[in-house]
């Protein structure tokens, strides 16, 4: 493996960067001895790069890292303030029942669709049943709700089987479509003729090329817009991106980040690169993937030998020049789930051949599915490292490179089968509470296919994250999060590789640009100047 990083270090295809620059100022025509004045410009129409792409307008797929691809044309329950606390958005206040089980919303009565319906409480209600119905992405944060209601117009209650804190949490990540219309043109029909309450509407979509937002005449009652058009051009490749932003066609890159060098050589062509940490790094193992094929991955020494063989102090000096962190568990340092005291595994690939030999493979063995990873991810370097590692203890693999959209649909559709025994991806604590590790594990909550379930099963955890997102005391809910922390490690579900920075990039004529939380942000206050 060694070797391998070396010669890819002189590539650097793949990685993130953890510089974040100080804007540079605009000299636009002031008086000598005078600040200069900005103006903004005639043309408010911003080009934005991404790795990601949007298969579908149906905002299933509205989870990081990239629900920015849905923001524009939807409204939310909730919305996160800086430091997640919950701000009102569609509902304008909540409360919780004594014991903790119940959620009652009251909603604003201003906001529209697109077509001038009202959005009311059957819009969002029948909302979150789609999530929780069909598990789209969002369902790890209402993981514990039985029951949604809309007893009147404007009030929507949310029942969970024990109490949920987090329910209000989870309402930024609820994107409300029209009840009455979707189910009027069906689910098919919606993907391609989409309809929101948002203050921009579809101009134009490319099903995994790019989206075209306009910005509606009709002023929105909470959202105030300060550009005409958004566009999202999907394009993997960063020095694609990068020259992109160089050019001046690109005003702005977001959900994925630059390799190091060139994150460097785009802040010396006055190209703004703001990034903070935002991502762990997983290769999760199916325990439903794992059972029906009756891989080597169900014993317990084995998921922890490849845990051994990962040099992840090389992957993060070489791949990322140390702009990412070396880590042993599912959560980032800034993040209420993180336990300090789970240090980083060493590298040991002695030690990871003797636990292989103890469970029953001296000589390795091969995984008949491989490892997915999306193109879109930026994983590329990393994945086939950690192939180059695991290699040398007698573990091989294919890697399976897929697009975006059909990287969703294997991993996260209903009726999806996974190909692959393992699955890179990268998990955050996208509110404030950690519980998107629960779009990844639990024992049927959300209740997976039999076979092939993305999420691994302790009852242990899964009674301690009940606990801890039923416990209203901040500190206590803390000490069961550490110990579920704990408790996941030792079972070693994943091969936890390194933390690494998400960012956004834009040109010096961008302004506006909000980025307070590495996940949940959009581009309403974004502009250009002259």
């Amino acid at each position: 493996m060694r070797l391998w990083l070396a010669r890819v270090s002189l590539l650097l295809l793949g990685g993130l960067t953890a510089c974040a620059p100080t804007a540079p100022s605009a000299s636009l025509g002031g008086a000598a001895g005078q600040p200069a004045v900005e103006r903004r410009a005639e043309n408010q129409v911003i080009q934005i790069g991404t790795a990601f792409s949007a298969a579908t307008l149906i905002p299933r797929g509205a989870l990081p890292p990239a629900p920015f691809l849905y923001w524009p044309m939807y409204d939310n329950l909730t919305q996160f303030g800086p430091k997640y606390e919950v701000r009102p958005a569609v509902a304008e206040r909540w409360a919780v029942s004594p014991d903790g089980r119940t959620w009652t919303f009251t909603l604003r009565r201003d906001v529209k669709f697109w077509d001038g319906t009202p959005l009311t409480a059957e819009d969002v209600a029948f909302s979150l049943t789609q999530v929780l119905r069909n598990r789209w992405p969002a369902i790890g944060f209402f993981a514990a709700v039985t029951e949604v209601s809309a007893p009147d117009q404007w009030t929507l209650t949310i029942t969970s089987r024990q109490p949920d804190m987090a329910v209000p949490n989870g309402g930024s990540y609820l994107w409300i479509v029209p009840k009455a219309y979707y189910e009027q043109i069906g689910a098919d029909a919606f993907s391609d003729k989409a309809m929101g309450s948002g203050p921009y509407e579809v101009a134009e979509y490319r099903p995994g090329d790019m989206i075209r937002y306009r910005k509606r005449s009709e002023r929105h009652p909470f959202r105030q817009p300060a550009n005409a058009e958004i566009v999202f051009r999907t394009i993997p490749d960063p020095g694609q991106r990068a020259n992109g932003l160089r050019t001046g066609e690109l005003d702005l890159s977001a959900g994925t980040s630059f390799p190091p060098d060139l994150a460097e050589q785009l802040q010396r062509s006055n190209v703004t690169v703001l990034s903070q940490p935002g991502a762990v790094v997983l290769l999760t193992m199916s325990q439903g993937v794992a059972e029906a094929r009756n891989t080597p991955l169900k014993e317990k020494r084995v998921r922890q030998a490849l845990n051994y063989a990962i040099d992840r102090e090389t992957i993060a000096r070489v791949l990322y020049k140390g702009t990412a962190v070396p880590i042993a568990q599912a959560a980032l340092p800034s993040s209420i789930y993180y336990d300090e005291t789970v240090k980083p595994l060493p590298y040991d690939p002695a030690l990871a051949k003797r636990l292989l030999a103890e469970a029953g493979y001296p000589n390795g063995f091969r995984l008949p599915g491989g490892l997915d990873t999306s193109i879109a991810h930026g994983y590329r370097d990393l994945v086939l490292a950690v192939q180059s590692s695991l290699k040398e203890i007698g573990v091989e693999f294919e890697i399976n490179f897929l697009e975006s959209g059909e990287y969703d649909d294997r991993t996260r559709a209903v009726g999806g089968k996974m190909r692959g025994d393992l699955w890179a991806h990268a998990t955050s604590d996208a509110n404030g509470f950690g519980t998107t590790i629960r779009s990844l594990y639990g024992c049927g909550k959300p209740v997976p296919e039999p076979a092939y379930a993305l999420f691994w099963c302790n009852p242990a955890w899964d009674r301690l994250m009940d606990q801890a997102l039923a416990e209203p005391d901040p500190a206590r809910r803390q000490q069961l999060l550490h110990e579920a922390n704990r408790i996941q490690r030792e079972d070693w579900p994943a091969i936890y590789v390194v933390a690494t920075p998400v960012q956004i990039a834009h040109t010096e004529k961008i302004r506006g640009v909000e980025f307070t939380l590495p996940i949940f942000y959009g581009f309403d206050t974004v502009y250009r100047i002259q």
